[in-house]
């Protein structure tokens, strides 16, 4: 699985884009569920090659059907590592370490959705990390979900715009610019401003 890394990159979706935009022309739905089934594995394992399949779904598919595939794919592979976390190891660790999680999992119960938010908004913190704390916390299946994929539109939306214009793009580090980094932590702001208006009241 790891040396899938080495064959999904920018440089080889670059050289064969066009070739495999002629494949998804001739067999559309088989390559849609191919690619999701490698999104939702790489999800699922951690492979860092998610943004590059982002802007592949942009190029393929284009933005509107790219950003859909995208998010059902990410959020399936994010639910289903979710639910195997929960139950492998997620109630044991709540049950082993009731008294030392208590702080932690009011805090979840509180404000874990706002939490789940932020992070998919800002790609910062690897996702597979994200859907670990979440199995692990008292969060329910359904915040988990509908934070997740609200949380990862903004990002994905971006890389799929970026995708569809794949041969004017040199290098990945042209999608990011600065004011496209500041309307994400403007989002995450947004985001956490309840909560930073109740402990700014408490003080």
């Amino acid at each position: 699985v790891m040396g899938l890394r080495d064959y999904i990159t920018f440089a080889q979706l670059k050289r064969y884009g066009l070739s495999l935009q002629e494949l998804v022309n001739q067999y559309y739905w088989q390559a849609v569920f191919t690619y999701m089934l490698i999104f939702i594995g790489s999800t699922i394992t951690g492979l860092p090659v998610t943004v590059v399949l982002t802007v592949a779904a942009g190029f393929l598919f284009g933005i509107f059907y790219g950003t859909l595939y995208v998010i059902i794919s990410a959020t399936t592979g994010a639910m289903l590592m979710f639910v195997t976390v929960r139950y492998l190891i997620g109630e044991w660790i709540q049950m082993r370490y009731a008294a030392q999680l208590q702080g932690f999992n009011q805090e979840i119960e509180q404000h874990g959705a706002r939490y789940v938010l932020a992070l998919q908004v800002l790609p910062v913190t690897p996702t597979v990390f994200i859907n670990l704390l979440a199995g692990i916390s008292p969060m329910s299946l359904w915040t988990f979900i509908w934070t997740t994929a609200v949380g990862i539109m903004p990002g994905t939306l971006i890389y799929t715009w970026a995708g569809n214009r794949l041969p004017a793009l040199e290098s990945m580090r042209e999608i990011m610019s600065f004011s496209i980094i500041f309307i994400l932590l403007m989002l995450v702001l947004l985001v956490f401003a309840p909560i930073m208006w109740r402990l700014a009241g408490r003080n």
